[in-house]
C-alpha cells in the first residue's frame, strides 16, 4: 500500500509527515543474512552507529511524549517526571549484574510506596562510565510527592552515588535523555543489548497513514497550536513537510474530539 502522509499522536503532541511522493508501507522485506559488524569498514561501522542512534532517539522521544505528564494522582493532577542518575560504588562492569541490582531496587521502590503492586512507571538508559562501570539514567513518570525525596531514594538504592532532578518541560526532558545517546556512547559493550528498557504499562502513541483522516485533521486543528513547521529532504531524495502541533503539557489528544476518528479507525 502507498500513502503520501503519516500522523503520529503521542500524548499532547501531533506530528504530521506530508510526503511529496507516496511511499510504500506495510511491506516486509524478506529476511536476509546480515553481515556482522566486524566485517564492515570503519566508515560503515560509524554510519551504522549513527543510524542506530537516530532510531533509538526517535523511539525514546516517542515514549517520553506519550507518557510524561500523562499519569495523574487522585486529584487529577499530573505527576512531574523525575530524572535520576544511579551509579555503583563498586566498579560493576557486568551489564547483567547491574541490571539485576537495578531490578531489585525497583522492587524495593514499588514495595515501599505501593505495596506489592508493581505500578511505578519508568524509562531507563544504561551507560558505561569511562572507568568501565555501569550507571543508569532513569526517568520516573508517576512518583508521588515525597518529602526529602533524595534521602528516601538514596536509602532504597544504597549502591552508590545518585542525583535527583525535577524536569520542568517535555522539551527539556527529551533533550536531556537524548544527550546520553551519541554514536560514541553506543560502544561494543552494548552490542546486542537493549539501549534502553521500560516498565510495563506505558502508554503508546497512535499513528495512521489514512490520508482522509489526516486531511480532515489538518483542516480542523487550530493553527495557533503549531509549534514547528518545516521541510526536509531525506538521503533518498524524498521531500517531506513536517508539522508539529503541541496542545500543551499534560493534554491527552486521543481523548480530544479532534482525534476521535483516529481512535475509532485504529
Amino acid at each position: 500500500m502507498y500513502s503520501a502522509a503519516k500522523l503520529v499522536v503521542s500524548g499532547s503532541i501531533a506530528e504530521f509527515y506530508l510526503y511529496k511522493h507516496p511511499i510504500e508501507y506495510g511491506y516486509q522485506k524478506p529476511k536476509v543474512h546480515q553481515l556482522k559488524l566486524y566485517g564492515k569498514t570503519e566508515q560503515e561501522k560509524q554510519e551504522s552507529r549513527e543510524r542506530s542512534v537516530l532510531q533509538t532517539r526517535r523511539r525514546l522521544r516517542n515514549i517520553l511524549q506519550s507518557n510524561a505528564w500523562q499519569f495523574h494522582n487522585d486529584n487529577r493532577r499530573p505527576y512531574v517526571p523525575l530524572f535520576v542518575t544511579f551509579t555503583f560504588r563498586e566498579n560493576i562492569t557486568d551489564l547483567s549484574e547491574a541490571h539485576r541490582e537495578f531490578k531489585y531496587f525497583i522492587q524495593r521502590f514499588n514495595y515501599r510506596f505501593y505495596g506489592k503492586n508493581a505500578v511505578i512507571k519508568y524509562l531507563a538508559v544504561p551507560e558505561f562510565q569511562k572507568r568501565g562501570a555501569v550507571h543508569y539514567h532513569v526517568v520516573f513518570l508517576n512518583v508521588p510527592y515525597i518529602e526529602r525525596i533524595y534521602d528516601v531514594i538514596n536509602e532504597l538504592w544504597g549502591k552508590g552515588f545518585m542525583l535527583v532532578e525535577t524536569i520542568k518541560s517535555l522539551d527539556h526532558l527529551v533533550n536531556y535523555v537524548a544527550k546520553y545517546l551519541t554514536a560514541e556512547a553506543l560502544d561494543e559493550r552494548l552490542s546486542g543489548r537493549k539501549r534502553y528498557f521500560t516498565s510495563l504499562g506505558l502508554k503508546k502513541s497512535r499513528n495512521t497513514r489514512n490520508e482522509k483522516i489526516i486531511d480532515e485533521l489538518l483542516k480542523q486543528l487550530p493553527k495557533d497550536k503549531i509549534k514547528y513547521q518545516g521541510m526536509y529532504v531525506s538521503p533518498d531524495g524524498q521531500q517531506t513537510e513536517y508539522v508539529n502541533y503541541d496542545f500543551g503539557q499534560g493534554e491527552k489528544l486521543l481523548e480530544h474530539e479532534y482525534f476521535q476518528s483516529l481512535v475509532l479507525n485504529n
